[in-house]
């Protein structure tokens, strides 16, 4: 989610998702057996409950209370941290994991021989607060409500996906992909977020300053990651050295970056799709681009849409012409994203729901809204299979209709 307080658009006015944490609460589920053998068992399995931490974080603070490395605990999934949640973690079964936190707690589980990562997680089950809601405004959401249980709605993946993006939309996988080696860098050392400290945002700003003199790059980093990118460029900006400095991006950046771009392309097809569906729709905005919502049931939502990369996992063969359409108005063909001279190849293909239907949704009875009682506010729950945004889906039910169902 990012911020503390969310607005979505709605018929009458802002709505409020994300107030305080207990807002927006998430249990995670996944499929892993935590009744092995002590003693011959691989890991420990952990729940950890959390306020005000994200996951990386906290899973840092544990390390240091457990004296151990943090990479040796495996988690399924990114929590934010203005929420309530609950996830898994591992650790090898000769450790054990401590917490000093009142805000982080830690059950243990069991002991299983599957380590916790994205492989065993199933999905999430999310209870929102939405507020700021008109009368109006709540009776929408229920018939949404009803409309969603039936037919899913539009999976996007949605704007926090999107952290990476430069401030001018340009996406470092894009450039990488177009041989702009020396552009994508420049992103990756030197693109100020508006979430940096200011004294992070004041070195990066001098980096870009300084691009080129590669000597006082180099002299500006102040991580080891950073300088193993810069120290190839000390022996010239070549193609060789280049790709060798792309190649030290450590791999949860390059990952970053790759995900944000195959997401916003995979965004683009599914946002065509509705668009040439013939059905109305109405658009919320987004980062990288609208998100379009049907406001009438959809004729087809059984198809898949296959992330970019040199070779299509397999789908429909209007799909697939939709994404080199896509590409070919970028310049790009698939061929492209076979990048040569990487040390590894970063860019794999997998198809994702183009809907997604939640289980158990449910909206409970409007009430006066508890920070401004001429609105109400409603409660919100559901499960979502993994990889699927929560935010997405307040969105879809935040959709305006009006009495005939056309979107406003």
């Amino acid at each position: 989610m990012g911020d503390l307080l969310r607005r979505l658009r709605n018929e009458g006015g802002s709505v409020r998702i994300k107030v305080t944490p207990d807002d927006f609460v998430v249990t995670e589920i996944v499929s892993i057996d935590t009744k092995g053998a002590p003693k011959r068992s691989k890991y420990r399995i952990y729940l950890m409950e959390k306020t005000g931490w994200n996951t990386l974080d906290a899973i840092s603070s544990i390390a240091s209370a457990s004296r151990l490395d943090a990479s040796l605990i495996g988690y399924a999934g990114l929590k934010d941290r203005h929420a309530r949640t609950t996830q898994h973690l591992s650790v090898p079964s000769r450790y054990e994991l401590k917490s000093r936190r009142d805000d982080i707690r830690l059950t243990f589980l069991g002991f299983s021989d599957d380590y916790v990562s994205t492989k065993v997680l199933v999905g999430n089950r999310f209870i929102v607060r939405v507020g700021g809601l008109t009368g109006e405004g709540a009776e929408s959401m229920l018939k949404r409500t009803q409309e969603i249980r039936r037919y899913g709605y539009p999976n996007y993946f949605d704007d926090q996906r999107f952290g990476s993006v430069a401030h001018s939309g340009d996406f470092v996988a894009e450039r990488i992909v177009r041989g702009h080696l020396k552009g994508a860098l420049k992103i990756h050392l030197s693109e100020v977020f508006p979430t940096q400290k200011k004294a992070e945002r004041d070195r990066r700003t001098k980096v870009s300053e300084a691009w080129g003199k590669w000597d006082k790059v180099y002299e500006l980093c102040e991580s080891e990651e950073d300088r193993a990118v810069v120290a190839p460029l000390l022996g010239g900006a070549g193609k060789k050295n280049l790709l060798f400095a792309i190649s030290a991006i450590p791999h949860e950046a390059m990952a970053r970056y790759i995900a944000a771009y195959q997401a916003f392309i995979w965004n683009e097809v599914l946002r065509r799709s509705v668009r040439d569906s013939g059905t109305r729709f109405h658009e919320v905005p987004g980062k990288t681009g609208p998100y379009l919502f049907p406001v009438e049931p959809p004729v087809d939502v059984r198809f898949d849409i296959p992330t970019v990369a040199s070779k299509l996992a397999p789908c429909r063969p209007e799909i697939e012409h939709e994404i080199d359409e896509v590409l070919s108005e970028r310049g790009l063909t698939l061929a492209d994203f076979n990048v040569r001279g990487l040390r590894s190849r970063y860019f794999k293909s997998f198809l994702r729901k183009a809907w997604v239907i939640p289980d158990g949704l449910a909206v409970g009875d409007p009430k006066p809204d508890r920070d401004d009682p001429s609105d109400v506010e409603v409660r919100v729950s559901f499960t979502l299979p993994a990889g699927s945004y929560a935010t997405m889906l307040l969105k879809a039910l935040t959709v305006p209709i009006s009495p005939q169902g056309c979107a406003v």
